[in-house]
């Protein structure tokens, strides 16, 4: 495959940043312990903190996009020191890696809870052992799989890879999928859209150290070939992915001066296929470090990207004081905001790190760093709400559960809702130029729409919408309601989330509608893939129709069946799967 470069001009724009920030929050509060290396993950309106203290791994969590905080919860502690923890989230179920330094050495240490954090499993070690250095994890999700990646040390630093198909429980052998003969540091992951994408910082010698990239397109059982995106005298120290849709950005802290650094920003529009040269984006007399990245759409398109980072600049010419500072772009990095001075003390502040909510009309942050203003180092935070505004109103947005059976209207399909299969249920107050809605299913980091639904163009009174989702799949699931105007301009009005939870057995559900003429759907479910049989007999037992026999996946089935060939009066359908037999009356009404 070729790889082209493409040129790349990025300003700043002296406008404020158009988020309006809340104070300052103390969130580790442990004014006797060194509390360092945090990081933030959202899933949904819960987001979540980790951060290291004194060598042990403490856990916080809001429930409401940072406004309120629970109490703190010890995850880890030993003798030894740990440090560098990450975490993801599904649901109640939660993962976190970190490194952890105890008789082997420093190893790569894997947490889970089931219940949203309240309480932990033991650790276990998830890479390799035998006096090899394990540290800075970073993981990623694809909806059901966990992907992970660390720096590893053999002889050389090298980029290590494993997975879980379990949540955490298993984890598949590390490979190496750096394979350098040089120093592979700072590694980071992230999955969108089917492929893996993997940057880390390559050193041949200090300070030379450039940025490497590599995909996997088969959840990490084969990759790219390796490729070099900065080549240049001057080293690149850490670096930040973040990806959506078809775009890859990466932000890395730039030594364009020997001694001082700046942020760099370059990105791909292709998945990875080609990229911008690197840019200055801080360009200043200081150090500028550590950046984060967090991810939108705006509505004409293009991402909106909020960015945190430390920066000593201001405090020149001395250089004694680092802050963490604040900006953002609304058209996919070719310009950003103003900067913003988040933390403002006279002591250091460092490593923010940004986690992100949409809302309709709104985006919901969070910014955290560890700082030193208190005395030893706290994790302080601050929330902040991003507004626009968006031609749909909307009133409602929310998914019945398996209580609230519902008929679906002309516009979703006909049928009802059994068992588990999600309906979406949305009302609007007015709509202004309103095309159609889109839905978005969002599972871990995989994100896909999976319909459409007329809008009701231009109307000031209230509609009501349905829409079923067939797509299948357990645990927790996210659904994001576009609005679509007639010139192709997309609005994001709302998130509904839903737990889906595993088949327990095998089901087979009365037919809808019965009675009927001439046609009924049955649904059934199966826990395991195998042979299936379904038929239909007549009320003296003989055959009818066979509607199925063949073998079929496990999960969510349904069946059509029309009766328009045959008279009124009771059938039955007896469905057969292994041991398993059911047979449920249908009345054929003409």
């Amino acid at each position: 495959m070729k790889y082209f470069f493409v040129l790349l001009t990025i300003l700043v724009i002296s406008v404020p940043a158009q988020v309006n920030f809340s104070p300052v929050v103390n969130l580790s509060n442990t004014m006797n312990a060194t509390s360092d290396y945090e990081s933030i993950y959202a899933d949904g309106s819960n987001f979540y903190v980790v951060w290291g203290d004194n060598g042990a791994i403490m856990f916080k969590k809001s429930m409401n996009c940072g406004v309120s905080w629970g109490p703190n919860i010890k995850i880890f502690e030993e003798e030894s020191i740990a440090g560098w923890p990450v975490l993801c989230a599904s649901g109640q179920n939660l993962v976190v890696l970190y490194h952890n330094n105890g008789n082997a050495g420093y190893v790569i240490q894997c947490q889970r809870s089931t219940n949203g954090g309240s309480s932990w499993s033991l650790p276990a070690v998830i890479s390799t052992q035998g006096g090899n250095t394990s540290i800075t994890p970073k993981i990623t999700f694809d909806g059901s799989v966990l992907y992970a990646v660390w720096e590893q040390r053999p002889q050389k630093y090298q980029i290590y890879f494993s997975k879980s198909t379990d949540m955490g429980v298993n984890w598949s052998t590390p490979v190496n999928i750096s394979n350098t003969s040089v120093d592979s540091r700072w590694a980071q992951i992230k999955w969108e859209g089917g492929r893996l994408h993997c940057v880390w910082l390559d050193s041949p010698t200090y300070p030379d150290h450039d940025i490497a990239y590599i995909y996997s397109d088969d959840g990490g059982a084969s990759w790219s070939p390796y490729r070099k995106l900065t080549d240049d005298p001057l080293p690149q120290t850490r670096v930040c992915l973040q990806t959506f849709g078809n775009s890859v950005y990466i932000a890395s802290q730039d030594m364009y001066q020997i001694n001082f650094s700046d942020i760099g920003f370059m990105k791909s529009t292709d998945r990875g296929a080609t990229w911008s040269a690197p840019v200055n984006i801080t360009n200043n007399s200081g150090n500028s470090s550590f950046a984060d990245l967090a991810v939108a759409e705006e509505p004409n398109g293009a991402h909106r990207i909020y960015m945190a980072w430390f920066d000593n600049t201001h405090s020149a010419p001395n250089y004694d004081n680092s802050d963490i500072y604040f900006s953002m772009s609304t058209n996919s990095g070719d310009t950003w905001s103003q900067f913003v001075n988040l933390s403002n003390n006279p002591d250091n502040s460092y490593q923010g790190r940004i986690a992100l909510r949409r809302f309709p009309g709104s985006d919901s942050l969070f910014v955290v760093w560890y700082d030193y203003s208190t005395g030893n180092a706290e994790i302080l935070g601050r929330q902040g709400v991003y507004g626009y505004t968006v031609p749909v109103e909307l009133i409602s947005f929310t998914v019945l559960g398996s209580e609230n059976g519902a008929d679906l209207g002309s516009g979703a399909g006909s049928g009802r809702w059994i068992d588990s299969s999600p309906i979406l249920s949305w009302r609007t107050a007015t709509e202004t130029n309103n095309s159609r809605f889109e839905i978005f299913r969002i599972v871990g980091d995989k994100k896909e729409m999976i319909g459409t639904v007329a809008g009701a163009g231009t109307s000031t009174a209230p509609s009501d919408y349905l829409f079923e989702d067939k797509s299948g799949g357990f645990g927790k699931i996210l659904y994001h309601l576009w609005s679509v105007d007639y010139d192709g301009t997309r609005h994001f009005l709302g998130e509904a989330a839903f737990d889906q939870e595993a088949i327990p057995d095998f089901e087979l559900y009365q037919n809808y509608p019965n009675p009927f003429n001439p046609e009924t759907v049955i649904r059934y479910t199966l826990p395991t893939t195998g042979f299936v049989k379904g038929v239909v007999y007549d009320i003296l037992g003989k055959e009818t129709a066979v509607l199925l026999e063949g073998v079929q996946t496990a999960g969510r089935h349904e069946l059509k069946f029309s009766a328009a060939d045959l008279p009124s009066g009771v059938y039955f359908f007896r469905l057969q799967a292994g041991d398993f037999s059911s047979a449920v009356k249908m009345v054929v009404s003409k």
